[in-house]
């Protein structure tokens, strides 16, 4: 973690504070206010599995479900500091990835905003500038014609140096705030954006996470997707299936609808809980879907993509290895013995039926 940079917070920001106290009290109390100062959380970070990327936090809620967002007062300059102590160090970042810009989006009349879309582009220029390749990772959408013209020539100026990663799960909307959360924007929204990019020469890819089986891994969900992105002009996509922690098995539980409470079921409840993959992988206890599953997923995926001129990379892949180790699960003396469990509907983590956890 890099703290260089990081500007004092600004008290003539209470003005803007004080604003926003009004409007809470005047009954605008969904409203959000960007303040430049520090962020609660790390903000740039070279994680220890992976030292070659930086990773940049733009903004973060002030504290759990406040209005305010605080935004990293001077992040150019904080980047070009971390990149010098990298390299005084012998270090080698090869690329950055920034992230927390979504909210930006989100209210176009917010307090702050103005200042937050000019701290957005002083951490693009500042990896322009430093030649240094680097990927916007959003889920944010735009209404029409209101890409921020500052932002949007920044990222031009980049040219290839810049790929925006757009996150998507489906073209339903329901479905999307049943994985990812209520404030989900919507896939129209998001396709603008996409839209805006390409129309400027930037590069944009979009990032189908997660997959969920019996739910949006179907070839009719796969054919409107993708069909939507290639005509948005989207040309390489990304894709993995959705891995469940406990905490995720939980949240995803409460918002799905029954009968897809039951198919999900059906799918993990058998799986194994795996061990945290701390050098690449969750870093908690967690479940995958069964491999034959997934792979017959990426194949119908990676055929969906090609009949629309669509690249598709899988970044989930099943080996053999992790194949045949399940089938020889799926086979173990005395495993086709036993009665199968009944599919039934239960609350939270039931849904997901736990087995022998790994020592």
């Amino acid at each position: 973690m890099q703290s260089a940079g990081y500007a004092v917070f600004n008290p003539s920001n209470s003005l803007a504070l004080g604003k926003a106290r009004l409007a809470v009290r005047g009954g605008l109390d969904s409203r959000v206010e960007f303040v430049l100062e520090p962020l609660a959380t790390p903000s740039l970070v070279r994680p220890d599995h992976e030292p070659e990327v930086l990773y940049v936090r733009l903004t973060a809620p002030r504290a759990a479900a406040s209005r305010i967002v605080s935004v990293h007062p001077a992040p150019g300059a904080a980047v070009t500091t971390a990149l010098d102590d990298a390299a005084a160090r012998g270090d080698h970042v090869r690329r950055a990835v920034v992230v927390g810009a979504d909210a930006m989006f989100a209210d176009l009349n917010a307090l702050g905003r103005d200042a937050a879309i000019a701290a957005f582009v002083d951490v693009v220029r500042a990896l322009t500038d430093a030649g240094l390749p680097f990927v916007w990772r959003t889920r944010a959408g735009i209404e029409p014609g209101t890409l921020p013209p500052t932002l949007a020539h920044a990222i031009a100026s980049a040219g290839r140096l810049c790929t925006v990663e757009l996150g998507v799960a489906t073209v339903d909307d329901r479905d999307a705030r049943a994985l990812e959360g209520d404030n989900a924007t919507s896939f129209d929204a998001r396709l603008r954006l996409a839209g805006a990019l390409v129309a400027r020469g930037i590069g944009v890819r979009a990032l189908v996470d997660p997959l969920v089986p019996m739910l949006t891994d179907q070839q009719g969900p796969l054919e409107a997707l993708v069909d939507a992105l290639a005509k948005a002009g989207v040309k390489k996509l990304g894709a993995r299936y959705i891995t469940l922690t406990r905490e995720r098995a939980k949240v995803i539980a409460a918002r799905l609808a029954g009968m897809q409470k039951a198919l999900l079921q059906g799918v993990f409840a058998d799986e194994p809980w795996q061990k945290a993959d701390e050098d690449s992988g969750p870093r908690e206890l967690h479940k995958r879907i069964p491999p034959a599953l997934r792979r017959r997923g990426h194949e119908r995926l990676i055929e969906v993509g090609a009949h629309h001129g669509v690249i598709v990379e899988i970044l989930d892949p099943v080996d053999d290895d992790e194949l045949a180790r399940s089938i020889s699960r799926a086979l173990a003396p005395g495993q086709q013995e036993r009665p199968a469990k009944p599919v039934r509907l239960r609350p939270q983590l039931d849904l997901f039926a736990t087995q022998k956890k790994p020592r």
